[in-house]
C-alpha cells in the first residue's frame, strides 16, 4: 500500500467520504485500490525499480506533469490514486469480476493461439468510470497513449 490508515481518514473527511469505521475494512479497500494500480502497471509512466519488488511504485524513469521523480519516491498523485480509488469502489464506481465465470475460447493456428475471455451472464467493469475522480488521477500515471482499454503491442 502506498498510504497509512491515517493519510486514507483525513483524505476522506476532505473530500466528505465516509469510510467504513474499522481499520481492517479500511485496509482491504486500500490494498484492493493497491492491486489495481498493480494490475495496470504494463500502462505506467516508468519502470518498476527492482524486478521482484511488491508493487508498481516506486518507479525510475518517471515523469509526472513534467516533473521527475526519484527512483524510490512514491509521488503525492500515486497516494492520491489509491484513496480515491478505494473510495470510488465503495461507491461502486469500480466494480471487479469474478473469475469464476470467465469462460475462455482458444483458438490455435500453427504455432500461435490466441485465448479470449468472457464473462457470461455478466455487466462489469475492470476500471473506473470516467466522471470518477480515481480515473482523472490515474490518467495522469499512464503513458499518454494507453488508456484503460488498451492493449501495449510489442513488434518483433
Amino acid at each position: 500500500m502506498y498510504v497509512t490508515l491515517s493519510e486514507f481518514a483525513q483524505y476522506a473527511e476532505r473530500f466528505g467520504a465516509t469510510l467504513p469505521t474499522s481499520d481492517p475494512e479500511r485496509e482491504v479497500l486500500l490494498e484492493r485500490a493497491s492491486q489495481y494500480i498493480d494490475s495496470i502497471d504494463n500502462k505506467l509512466i516508468g519502470k518498476r525499480t527492482e524486478r521482484d519488488q511488491e508493487h508498481a511504485y516506486p518507479r525510475r524513469d518517471l515523469k509526472i506533469n513534467g516533473f521527475y521523480f526519484a527512483d524510490d519516491e512514491i509521488p503525492n498523485i500515486v497516494k492520491q490514486a489509491q484513496m480515491a480509488l478505494a473510495i470510488d469502489m465503495m461507491s461502486g464506481a469500480v466494480a471487479f469480476a469474478e473469475t469464476s465465470n470467465v469462460q475462455v475460447t482458444r483458438e490455435k493456428v500453427g504455432s500461435i493461439e490466441v485465448a479470449y475471455g468472457k464473462i457470461e451472464g455478466a455487466d462489469l467493469s475492470f476500471s473506473p468510470t470516467e466522471s470518477s475522480l480515481s480515473y482523472t488521477l490515474l490518467r495522469q500515471l499512464m503513458y499518454p497513449t494507453m488508456g484503460f482499454g488498451s492493449i501495449p503491442l510489442t513488434r518483433v
